[in-house]
């Protein structure tokens, strides 16, 4: 759906990262973890191609996106204030995660691929799921809102690769031990590439099956553009699939990561 929403707040939730919340009923209704917005970010040069945004967080009928404020289009976002409307298509994907009915899972994040998991496990925890969560980031001004996390109950495993916070090192280290010490019965992942192809590998080792949201700079936001596709394999060998519209989930073992 296509729709100009009512802005309800903005804040900075790190020195380069924003949380936008806006009202829509419409949309928390029907959308699923996973599942993201395409965003219109005002006038100007920046604004001819629409912002992909994960959806965050769902509370009642509002909805919550985390995003990094990196250029102008982002920046315009970020200053909008309570009563400003944006006009925003939503929700968009069709890959989303796939949730076990039971058992346990370890969510693995990295940097603002926090932002998908949130929702995740908002889901999983209504759902009677044992969460676990493991989080990387570069350093403490890149920790941000795992309180939200807290208050599921969920404990938060955090890795720096400046020690900063946490441990030092990448989350891999943590997830390792998670896995050695128990057997999920699914790990979801979101983050920059190089983690989401160590997760992979981990998952593989342990034989714990996993599900990655790939991160991919988008045009269109519905799959006509072709322009963020990412190469899987199956049985037939390699193609392409948009991660806007087949994806942005998909199954770690479907994705080709170039060696």
């Amino acid at each position: 759906m296509k729709k100009e929403f009512a802005v309800v707040e903005t804040r900075m939730v790190a020195p380069h990262v924003a949380s936008l919340t806006v009202l829509a009923p419409e949309v928390t209704k029907i959308c699923k973890p996973g599942q993201f917005a395409h965003i219109y970010c005002g006038g100007g040069i920046y604004s001819i191609t629409r912002r992909p945004l994960s959806i965050s967080k769902i509370d009642d009928d509002k909805l919550s996106f985390l995003f990094h404020v990196k250029g102008e289009g982002t920046r315009w976002l970020a200053d909008r204030k309570p009563g400003d409307f944006v006009d925003m298509m939503a929700p968009l994907g069709s890959g989303c995660y796939q949730l076990p009915e039971s058992g346990s899972i370890i969510i693995a994040a990295g940097g603002i691929g926090l932002a998908p998991v949130i929702f995740l496990a908002q889901t999983a925890v209504a759902k009677g799921l044992k969460v676990s969560m493991v989080f990387g980031a570069r350093d403490q001004d890149n920790v941000y809102c795992l309180d939200e996390l807290e208050r599921l109950g969920i404990t938060v495993q955090v890795a720096t690769e400046d020690g900063s916070v946490g441990e030092c090192g990448f989350v891999t280290a943590p997830l390792e031990r998670a896995l050695q010490h128990e057997k999920p019965c699914g790990i979801f992942s979101c983050g920059p590439v190089p983690m989401l192809k160590a997760v992979v590998k981990l998952a593989k080792q342990y034989g714990v099956p996993v599900q990655v949201s790939m991160e991919e700079r988008m045009a269109c936001g519905v799959g006509a553009c072709k322009g963020c596709v990412t190469t899987v394999k199956d049985a037939n060998g390699t193609h392409y699939k948009n991660v806007c519209s087949d994806g942005p989930v998909f199954y770690g073992e479907e994705v080709f990561f170039d060696e």
